[in-house]
């Protein structure tokens, strides 16, 4: 009986001292930032990250793409964009070895695909791209709108329309006497840009396309808001890349064509020179 008394001692003892472990017990792994804001700095080239300190962290890091690009105590850090674009991009943080979940945010572009077709000048369609949605399509001339907010107009225009010298992307206001619309668009070839978009001066409303037909080719833009900050690379601008491909004439004149249109826009952060399109 004295036996079982002791052993019924233990036991109790036993499960008092876990009760007292568990409830003393610390996760050593802190929480993860939280408020990631994402905000483009030095005219669109870089992304600066900031985010809300977390409870016990010694340090943090911050990922593009789940690779490791930085290690430190701050709760900011500038992402330079000529040491490579990022998809995604997030912060964890650390206390010791221990590091949190990561807080992540998404950076891929929006994408539109159009089939563009021209029957010469009675019926070469324009590109809308509405900044506010954001949408893309296709319209007439009858459909421009220049005082339509947060939207700019474009075409492809070829030899036959509207006094093109070739093949060429233009602005509504290099190829109408329409005036600017709030959005302007100005082109820019590729280039060695890879995807970082060039910066002030690289830029013109007016494009032209060397075109072979069977080749694809790709241009950046620039979607520069008239109405505030014109001219200069900010917040209220956008930047992308037009992808064309498939491309054909039509007939042996060069009067007619065909391709197919892909739209990128970086529209996750306002102002970002970054456009990773999916092909990439």
């Amino acid at each position: 009986m004295m036996r079982k008394a002791a052993l019924l001692t233990i036991v109790l003892v036993s499960l008092s001292s876990c009760r007292r472990d568990t409830k003393g017990y610390e996760d050593p792994t802190p929480p993860a930032p939280s408020k990631l804001r994402l905000e483009a700095v030095n005219e669109g080239a870089d992304l600066k990250l900031t985010w809300t300190p977390s409870e016990g962290a010694d340090k943090y890091r911050v990922y593009c793409d789940g690779f490791l690009r930085w290690e430190g105590k701050d709760t900011t850090h500038t992402l330079r964009g000529e040491d490579g674009v990022c998809d995604s991009v997030s912060v964890t943080a650390l206390r010791g070895a221990n590091e949190s979940w990561h807080t992540t945010r998404y950076l891929i572009p929006w994408y539109a695909a159009l089939w563009m077709e021209s029957d010469g000048i009675s019926s070469t369609p324009w590109v809308r791209i509405d900044f506010r949605i954001p949408s893309a399509r296709k319209v007439s001339d009858a459909d421009i709108d220049i005082s339509r907010p947060k939207t700019g107009y474009f075409l492809l225009c070829d030899e036959a329309s509207y006094r093109c010298g070739g093949m060429e992307v233009r602005d509504v206001s290099s190829a109408t006497g329409l005036g600017t619309a709030d959005m302007e668009f100005a082109f820019s070839p590729r280039g060695s840009f890879d995807y970082l978009a060039p910066p002030t001066g690289n830029y013109r409303t007016v494009e032209s396309l060397d075109v072979v037909p069977g080749y694809s080719y790709s241009l950046f833009f620039w979607a520069d808001l008239t109405s505030d900050g014109y001219g200069s690379m900010d917040s209220n601008d956008y930047f992308g890349i037009l992808y064309f491909s498939s491309f054909r004439y039509e007939d042996s004149e060069r009067t007619t064509y065909s391709t197919y249109l892909e739209i990128y826009i970086q529209n996750n952060v306002k102002g970002l020179r970054w456009v990773t399109p999916y092909w990439f």
